[in-house]
Formats: C-alpha cells, structure tokens, sequence
C-alpha cells in the first residue's frame, strides 16, 4: 500500500509539472484551488505523523491535558477566518511577506519575515522528520536515519516538481485517507463500548497504569502562566505559520480563502515551539501591518526581532531543552513556552519603536494605511488591479 501510494502521488507530481509554466503556478497553483479543496489540503497539512502519533502520546503519557493542543488550535482559526483570510488573499501574490511589506520598506520587512519562517521551519522540519521517519521505522524496520532521508527525499520531489499543485494535491489525498481511516477506528472503538462515553473512559481509566489520573488536570499543563502561554502560542501561532498562510493565495478569489478554513488538527509538542515563534514574530508585524496605521518600517523591524530573539532566548532557557535536551539539572526560565513573554516583548516593541519613529518614511507608510485598506477589502489584488 505505502509504494503504491508514492507511486500513486509521483504520477500527480508528474502531471501537476507539466501544467507549472509561470511564477504563480508554481507557487500558488495559478489560483486555482477551490475553498473546498484547500480545506483539505490544510486539514492535510495539520494531519502529518507528527500530529497523530504527537498528540496520541501526549493524551496517553498525561491524560486529557494533552488535548489541549488540538483546542488551542481551534480557537486561532476563526481568528484567521474573521481578521486575515481575506485581506492575504487581496494584498498577496505568493506569501504573507507580501503583505506586511505592502506599506512598509520591502527590504527590512522581508528579511525579519525569511528570518522568521526560517526558524518556525526549523522547529517544525525537526518534529515533521522526526515523526515520519518513526513510521516508515515501525512499517518498515529501517534505521532512523534511513527512514529521515527517505521521507525528506520524497518530499522535496514534491515540492521541487510539483510545486504547490502536487503539493495540494498530495495533502487532499493524505487529508482524506486519515480522516477516513481515524473516523473508522474511531466508531469501531466507540462500537466495542457500545457508544457509551461513559464506558470508554471507565475502560481506559481500567487499562491505564496511571488510573484515575488521567482523568485530572495538571498532567501536562501544572500553572495558570504555562496555560495561558500555551494557549497563545496556539492561537496566535496557527496565524503565523508560513505553510499555512501561503496557501490563501493558491485560491480565486477572498470568497474562497474564507472557505478554506473545513478541518483542525495540530502537530504534537516540538511543534508547539515552532506555534511560539511564529505567535511572536510573523503574526504581530503581519496582523498590525494590516490594521495600525501607526506602524512603521523601523517599528516592525525591531519589535518583530525583539518578539523572535525573546521566543528563542526563552525556549533554549527553558525546561524542553535546558533540562530535557542539554541536561541541566533546573531551568533557568521556568515555563515550557515563551509565547506570552515574547508576544508581549514584540508588540512592545512595534508599538515604542513607531510611535517614536518622526522620520518622512514613517508619515510616508502612515499614508499608504487607507490605499492598502480599500484594496483589502476588495478584489483588487486578486484580478491585479491597481488601487486608487
């Protein structure tokens, strides 16, 4: 099954090669993409092994707390929905830097954003790699590294000849293989108990070497700060993950951006890093690039480095890696994510440095704040118009 799927997905890449003749169908797919199939496409980009066997594990080791990284993640998506889906798609061509370097100067804002996606990809291959090469190792009995290599060479043939087409197209075949597959050992599961809620929990309660306490809180999250740190680095990070945002610019028109946001799943604990800086460096200066007329170049350029270098400084310093990872015997920052300190440190940051900032470039993208609204709000950007 696992060769006639790669085989299956190599004959989509293949097709989806000949059919990328320009910049936009590369990257974008031509716009092409329908809200129905980027939905799935983005439940697919949620849905990797890192996800399944992640997110498993953290119920399974600490009990119901670990379902907290599939809720956080619900509660960022009307966020996009609401406040960004529509306004990427009519102010970008190919990624989210598009748009916050819309008024802003283009150099600095692109080189803060490559930085910044360059280290939530970090964080993220990390996890992604890791995860799929535990599969392919449990389907196949391969070395690790074996298994690493192969899936990283798979999916750079994708990416690299298929572009985002077959990339889609890949995920929508995956998004529906795990949907169809979780949801039936879901309902043989819940069949074996005769759908009683009640009975599934008493049954894991039974078979589990914790008991009872799987089903208390404190498992995973032990303090209201780690909670509340948590929780925004979910939220916020779903709206600054690059691979995310990129895909509101694969559909038509804002109508089918708005429709893209049909399924939810989150990646497991090293990725809940990569949420981190994502929430405190791309999601500030992207969100307030299109809301603040107040922002400035000099403003997004030291608050968003401010916002990355405090997530990054923070996770090093605490427990995951200080204690876990390098194996010093206590943290010398106390909570597993930063995201509320290094949130707040950016917005600090953008706010100071803009309102500071009396230079002729600063008036000068104050006054381009009402131009890029009206085209936001409308097809402009999409059909390539110029705003007046």
């Amino acid at each position: 099954m696992f060769v006639l799927f790669i085989v299956f997905t190599m004959g989509i890449t293949k097709w989806a090669s000949k059919r990328n003749t320009s910049t936009s169908d590369y990257y974008t797919a031509g716009g092409s993409i329908t809200g129905f199939q980027n939905g799935l496409a983005i439940a697919g980009d949620y849905m990797s092994a890192a996800s399944f066997l992640g997110i498993s594990a953290l119920v399974y080791t600490s009990g119901y707390d670990g379902l907290i990284y599939s809720i956080g993640v619900l509660v960022g998506w009307p966020l996009i929905l609401f406040l960004m889906a529509e306004r990427l798609r009519n102010l970008g061509k190919f990624s989210f830097s598009d748009v916050a370097s819309y008024r802003l100067g283009q150099t600095q804002i692109r080189i803060l954003s490559a930085m910044g996606s360059l280290t939530v990809v970090a964080f993220y291959l990390i996890a992604q790699m890791v995860g799929a090469g535990k599969l392919i190792q449990l389907l196949f009995g391969l070395d690790d590294y074996v298994a690493v290599v192969l899936v990283g060479a798979l999916m750079m043939i994708y990416v690299l000849f298929g572009g985002m087409l077959a990339t889609t197209w890949v995920q929508i075949i995956k998004a529906v293989l795990l949907l169809s597959g979780a949801s039936f050992m879901a309902l043989m599961v819940m069949k074996n108990v005769g759908f009683d809620f009640a009975s599934l929990f008493s049954e894991a309660v039974k078979l589990h070497e914790k008991g009872d306490a799987i089903m208390s809180p404190g498992g995973l999250v032990t303090d209201p700060i780690s909670a509340i740190s948590q929780g925004m680095a979910l939220m916020f990070g779903t709206a600054g993950l690059p691979h995310i945002l990129m895909r509101f610019f694969t559909v038509s028109d804002a109508k089918e951006a708005r429709k893209s946001v049909f399924e939810k799943q989150n990646i497991a604990f090293m990725v809940g890093l990569a949420f981190s800086i994502a929430a405190s460096c791309n999601f500030p200066v992207l969100f307030l690039s299109m809301y603040w007329k107040g922002l400035s170049t000099r403003g997004a350029l030291i608050g968003g480095s401010m916002g990355l270098l405090t997530a990054l400084i923070l996770t090093i310093l605490s427990p995951t890696v200080w204690v876990q990872v390098l194996g010093n015997a206590e943290a010398i920052f106390p909570y597993s994510y930063p995201a509320l300190f290094s949130i707040i440190a950016a917005l600090v940051g953008i706010w100071f440095f803009s309102v500071t900032d009396k230079s002729i470039t600063a008036d000068a993208e104050g006054a381009r704040f009402f131009p890029q609204f009206v085209r936001s709000q409308t097809d402009l950007g999409a059909t390539g118009a110029v705003a007046h």
